[in-house]
C-alpha cells in the first residue's frame, strides 16, 4: 500500500456538512484536556462509515473489514484547544485509518512519516485520506482558525 490515497466526497457529503460540524462543536463538551481528539456522536455515523469503507475498498484490492466496532473522533482545533502536536499512530486500534477534512486552514495539514522522509498533505475540504493505521502522523493544529477533522477505524483482512 502506498503512503496513503485521498478521495473528495464533497457529492456525498455537501448536504451534511454544516450539520456535521455542528456535530463536532457540540462534542466538544467532551474533551480531555491533553487529549488530541475526541469521540463525536452523529446521525450521520453509518452513512460516514459506510462512505469510508467504500474508499478503502477502492484504493485496497480484495479488502475485508473485520467485525470491529465504529467509532467517530474528531480533530477539532480553535482558540481554545490545548491537545499536543506529537507524532503517533493508530497501530492498536486499527489496520486502516481515516481523516475526512469538513473545516481545513491554510499551511494546516498533516505530516506523514515513512521511515525518515516526512510527507506533508494540505487537504481541501471533504477530502478523505486514507492510510495504514501503523503509520506515524502528525496533524498540524490552528489556534487561530478552527480546524475540524473526523478520523476513522477499521481493521480489515486481505482475501486470496
Amino acid at each position: 500500500m502506498k503512503p496513503y490515497y485521498k478521495d473528495n466526497l464533497k457529492k456525498e457529503i455537501k448536504g451534511i456538512r454544516k450539520e456535521l460540524i455542528k456535530d463536532c462543536l457540540n462534542s466538544t463538551k467532551n474533551r480531555i484536556p491533553g487529549a488530541f481528539n475526541h469521540s463525536v456522536e452523529t446521525k450521520h455515523h453509518d452513512k460516514l462509515y459506510s462512505l469510508f469503507i467504500d474508499s478503502c475498498k477502492k484504493h485496497v484490492k480484495n479488502m475485508q473489514v473485520r467485525d470491529t466496532p465504529t467509532k467517530l473522533w474528531t480533530y477539532y482545533t480553535d482558540k481554545d484547544y490545548r491537545g499536543g502536536y506529537v507524532w503517533h499512530n493508530h497501530i492498536n486500534t486499527c489496520s486502516l485509518c481515516g481523516v475526512l477534512y469538513l473545516k481545513t486552514v491554510k499551511g494546516c495539514g498533516i505530516e506523514l512519516r515513512t521511515e525518515n522522509k516526512i510527507t506533508y498533505v494540505e487537504p481541501k475540504d471533504y477530502d478523505l485520506l486514507i492510510f495504514p493505521g501503523s503509520l506515524d502522523h502528525r496533524p498540524l493544529m490552528s489556534l487561530t482558525k478552527t480546524r475540524i477533522s473526523l478520523q476513522f477505524e477499521i481493521f480489515h483482512r486481505i482475501e486470496a
